[in-house]
């Protein structure tokens, strides 16, 4: 190679080290003069190259997808719980299977928007991490007393098994 062309090849900003590999090829096609056969033949490898490069990309999106949808699978299933109130800025009072807990909440979930008596999912570490809004469906039952204006005596017949319960926000 001459001394003249060799200049021009070191004169690129980036190490060759860094680039990738069709850019690596282009500059040995380009330090070589046109009546090279070398650089013939680097010509006719450059396509294969640049198709080996491009299925080398797709090969790592589809990698990349596929670690997202195992990480989905294998991922624990996320409880669902009630919301009573806010403790402070950052923390909830909740129920989840009849066990009250005070746990944190995800700063992506607006704490001021959730209301008593809202469903809410509650993740491995019982954080909140989502807000279902309230129940649809559940039991009917007869309200025997209005105790105060947020709780509630719940049952059938006086006398008979009856619940105090916490009136939600929209009751």
């Amino acid at each position: 190679m001459s001394e003249e062309r060799s200049r021009e090849f070191e004169s690129f900003d980036e190490p060759a080290s860094n680039l990738p590999l069709l850019d690596k090829l282009d500059r040995m096609i380009a330090s070589l003069p046109p009546g090279d056969p070398v650089r013939r033949d680097l010509l006719d490898l450059r396509p294969h190259v640049s198709d080996q490069s491009q299925m080398i990309g797709e090969a790592r999106q589809m990698i990349e997808k596929l670690e997202e949808v195992i990480k989905k699978v294998t991922s624990p299933a996320n409880r669902i719980g009630t919301f009573l109130g806010a403790t402070s800025k950052d923390t909830a009072h909740i129920v989840v299977g009849g066990a009250d807990y005070y746990c944190n909440v995800d700063p992506r979930i607006s704490l001021a928007k959730l209301k008593k008596g809202t469903r809410v999912l509650v993740n491995e570490a019982f954080v909140i991490v989502g807000d279902l809004g309230f129940e649809t469906a559940g039991p009917v039952t007869k309200i025997t007393e209005v105790i105060g204006k947020d709780r509630l005596r719940v049952g059938s017949e006086h006398g008979t098994q009856s619940l105090v319960l916490q009136r939600s926000a929209d009751l």
